[in-house]
């Protein structure tokens, strides 16, 4: 059986009203760690990579272009707060280049193409460029194979075979009447690898004919155009003797720290420098887009580290940018070094190829390590770890600093039981482009240097920021930070109630265990303790079923001989502290006047009628409707009928 409660009035009409659930609230903002990786945009790092590859081109250590390349650098990160700095490094020796492009033809990987230039011949300098259109010598081995009307053009010819040969071909294009020399490189490797652009040596000297030497590619790509109509060059030669190589540094400093002389600091790095003749899309604008990136998305933070970003020259010429950097630091600012994340051709599409960290001695250390963490945070799970040096990492390692090479690369990893750490220098496989004039913006794979992203610049970005470490006496409980925009869920206590390595950057944060809270200033790495004490508060309901109507209700006057519905309304207020209350009236019946009746029964209608839930002061609608018809007989005065409201659970 059923208990039930009732709450009983007597009225013409009651009506109420449900309660309306708000619209659901926003999804929390995600921790520190997801919400920076959510901002790197690979998008960004391909127009740093166009720049270099494209509207600089080739960027050959010691050159203008490297420099080229330093100061746009410089001026990204200047545009992100960071304090720059470009090194002019002193090189040994001589960098002799030309640098070409086309008046009248698109060049394949250009518009700005570079070949060697020779010592036998002319240096125009780069105030004095020559203009003239192409022609195509073949071997160049006797006069027949020049073209009539070779003389003032540019001639073109494959490379002889011998030092002979390329003294008699050039010697030939030179009687000709040739106003500037290419000769070509012609082989391609087993695999279809093109040759890069040759030094060319010739005997005698020819002081007033520039001799240039191109790459395999160039050469078909010269032919291409030459079959199709004219090509037009405009170059430059000049041999660069003890120039200076560039470096890069960007320095954001930490808060509290505006000198910059003892906060940690967290690098990456990437080389500006490309081997001549190459674009150097892939190796390693790719790097210094990645870097850029990061720079951008991590300048928002409040840090209490020093970010540096590094771009170095000379990488191919033996990593004499990053080693002279190196020699520049002090033992105390070295110590200083949290980890050095150096980035190598980190975005080719070549199939093959995975992600490595490699180290020069073969053995994890912390850059890979955090690596590793920071790829299991968004579920990244292709990274791999071996042993190679090669690029700048080797700089920072030497001298005690954590440092890894990141780069996509068929890297073959050793067979047991050797190991990364027994093996010499590891073994790989480049894509085609590499090292090559092919290497250009087609050797870039945007979704390739996303994962660069993610990996590296979420590694940066939580070692740069502070870390945290919850103790709690609450074990398997959700934590949440409230830093000033939003509560951030951090994670749930493992059993014995502890969540370590949170990060934050420098803020002040209320950060909620369970029932406990408390205020933190977070500068630096800071351990939080929390303890909650279960304590109890409360109060009683009474079982409470009230109905309240509203002003009786009248339809007015009723028309004799007049077909007409009539109809009026009223309210009512209903208060149930019931799992479930419902709101009926009694039978309506008839309207009556004494002894008369109308001829048709009162209609009653409730809206709602019902509550599944509890509701105090609800409102509730009565509409009463009464037909009179034209032959119903009305008798002179008020007709009325009380009706009982019923409030009702079974619920209680």
């Amino acid at each position: 059986m059923h208990n039930a409660l009732r709450a009983a009035a007597a009225a013409a009409l009651v009506a109420a009203a449900g309660v309306l659930a708000g619209p659901a609230g926003a999804a929390p903002p995600p921790d520190y760690d997801q919400e920076t990786i959510a901002q790197f945009n690979s998008a960004s790092s391909v127009e740093t990579i166009r720049h270099l590859a494209v509207d600089i081109g080739p960027r050959r250590s010691g050159t203008p272009q490297e420099l080229e390349g330093a100061q746009y650098l410089a001026g990204i990160l200047d545009g992100y707060g960071f304090k720059t700095q470009i090194y002019a490094f002193p090189i040994t020796g001589n960098r002799a280049v030309a640098q070409v492009s086309s008046p009248n033809a698109t060049l394949t990987n250009g518009p700005h193409w570079q070949f060697s230039a020779s010592t036998s011949g002319k240096m125009t300098g780069t105030d004095n460029p020559v203009t003239g259109d192409v022609v195509y010598g073949g071997a160049g081995a006797t006069a027949a194979d020049f073209p009539a009307g070779s003389a003032g053009k540019i001639v073109l010819m494959d490379q002889g075979a011998n030092a002979a040969a390329r003294n008699t071909q050039v010697a030939n294009a030179v009687a000709a009447g040739a106003k500037a020399v290419i000769v070509a490189a012609t082989s391609l490797s087993a695999a279809g690898v093109a040759a890069a652009p040759p030094t060319v040596t010739v005997t005698p000297s020819y002081p007033d004919i520039p001799i240039m030497g191109a790459g395999r590619s160039h050469l078909d790509w010269m032919k291409a155009i030459l079959a199709n109509g004219p090509l037009t060059l405009t170059f430059t030669t000049m041999n660069y003797v003890n120039p200076t190589r560039a470096v890069v540094v960007g320095r954001r400093f930490a808060i509290g720290d505006p000198d910059g002389s003892k906060a940690p600091i967290v690098m990456v790095g990437a080389h500006i420098d490309s081997v001549l003749g190459a674009p150097g899309a892939h190796d390693d604008a790719s790097g210094n887009g990645v870097s850029m990136e990061i720079a951008r998305v991590v300048s928002k933070l409040p840090l209490d580290k020093e970010i540096r970003i590094g771009g170095f020259g000379g990488e191919e010429d033996g990593l004499t940018g990053s080693r002279a950097y190196v020699a520049t630091l002090p033992a105390a600012e070295r110590a200083r070094f949290v980890g050095e994340w150096q980035m190598d051709m980190v975005g080719t599409p070549y199939a093959p190829a995975k992600l490595w960290a490699l180290t020069p001695d073969g053995r994890s250390n912390f850059v890979v390590d955090e690596a590793y963490k920071a790829s299991g945070r968004f579920g990244f799970t292709g990274l791999d770890n071996c042993k190679l040096g090669q690029s700048d990492h080797q700089a920072f390692f030497d001298v005690g600093i954590p440092s890894a090479l990141f780069i996509w690369l068929d890297y073959h990893k050793p067979v047991a039981p050797a190991t990364c750490v027994s093996i010499g220098q590891g073994q790989y496989t480049t894509e085609p482009e590499y090292h090559r004039p092919a290497d250009g913006m087609n050797n870039i794979s945007p979704e390739r240097l996303q994962t660069t992203l993610d990996v590296i610049g979420g590694a940066l970005a939580h070692n740069a920021m502070n870390r945290v470490d919850i103790r709690s006496n609450k074990p398997n409980t959700p934590v949440q930070a409230d830093c000033g925009d939003g509560v951030r869920r951090m994670g749930t206590t493992d059993a014995a109630g502890a969540l370590p390595d949170l990060r934050f950057p420098h803020v002040t944060c209320t950060i909620q265990v369970g029932g406990s809270s408390r205020t933190v200033a977070i500068a630096g790495d800071t351990p939080v303790s929390l303890t909650a004490a279960d304590g109890s508060v409360g109060g009683t309901v009474p079982a409470t079923l009230a109905l309240t109507l509203g002003a009786p209700a009248s339809f007015g006057a009723f028309l004799p001989g007049v077909d007409k519905p009539y109809s009026v309304s009223t309210t009512a207020k209903v208060t149930s502290t019931a799992g479930e209350a419902a709101l009926t009236v009694s039978d309506p019946g008839h309207l009556a006047n004494g002894a008369f009746s109308l001829p048709e029964a009162l209609q009653v209608e409730i809206a709602p009628a019902s509550w599944t839930l509890p509701v105090s002061n609800a409102n509730v609608d009565i509409a009463f409707k009464q037909h009179i018809g034209a032959n119903d007989a009305l008798r002179t005065g008020s007709y009325s009928r009380t009706l009982t409201f019923t409030l009702s659970t079974t619920t209680p």
